[in-house]
């Protein structure tokens, strides 16, 4: 008996072989593969500051999220796409910290085998920062410090004082020492302001400021005239 042909059938990643059985063959598949490649797989760090990095930081590929960091500050983000295809990734940070302005820009990139994972970084900068503010006042004790209309500290017998306060980076930070309360009315200037500009970082300012005292002005009064008689005086 004659067997029939068959054909043996090679696609990529797969192999199908024809057997003959009468005027009939059938097809075994062997790891069929759709031809679909592996996503391409980024690591994505983002920090506050130097050395601290932020949970809680959502990475989006258009208006989906596609990763969110954790307590290390770190997500692994896969991407479909074509090699040397570029990929948009927004960073939108956690409240109380300032998202970057543009996305970070990811290149597709297919690496050799047992190569680094490509590692991208992004910053989120806390949208306030703490500055310990201290104050050296000379001839200037119990004065009222106020900063935003309140009294925050006062200064001390040898006029020193220190508040914490939180601020914007960049935002010009007025300080005023008042001088309205009782004792102070010769002290000179009155009511002076402080400022210095906010850094972009936890910071500790000193300010200085000097007194003068003014003197109460001396009124001189002639004495008053008298009428009484001027007794004379006679020679012995």
């Amino acid at each position: 008996m004659k067997t029939p042909a068959c054909f043996a059938a090679f696609g990529k990643g797969a192999v199908a072989l024809a057997f003959a059985s009468n005027s009939a063959c059938a097809k075994i598949d062997f790891g069929v593969d759709d031809g679909k490649p592996d996503p391409f797989e980024v690591q994505i760090s983002v920090s506050s500051d130097p050395g601290q990095p932020l949970a809680g930081t959502e990475l989006l590929s258009g208006s989906r999220v596609v990763g969110k960091t954790d307590a290390a500050g770190s997500a692994k983000v896969r991407f479909d796409g074509r090699d040397g295809e570029q990929i948009e990734l927004t960073v939108r940070c956690p409240p109380d910290y300032e998202s970057p302005a543009a996305p970070l820009t990811i290149p597709l990139r297919r690496l050799a085998k047992g190569s680094q994972q490509p590692r991208f970084e992004a910053r989120c900068a806390p949208s306030l920062r703490t500055v310990v503010i201290g104050l050296r006042v000379e001839k200037g004790p119990n004065l009222p410090v106020i900063y935003l209309g309140r009294t925050v500290a006062r200064t001390d017998a040898s006029g020193a004082a220190v508040f914490t306060a939180k601020v914007k980076p960049a935002e010009q930070v007025e300080v005023m020492l008042s001088t309205a309360e009782k004792g102070a009315e010769q002290l000179r200037p009155q009511n002076p302001t402080l400022t210095f500009i906010a850094k972009d970082y936890d910071d500790f300012v000193v300010l200085d400021q000097s007194f003068t005292v003014e003197k109460k002005p001396v009124h001189y009064q002639a004495p008053k005239p008298s009428h009484r008689p001027t007794p004379l005086q006679t020679g012995q």
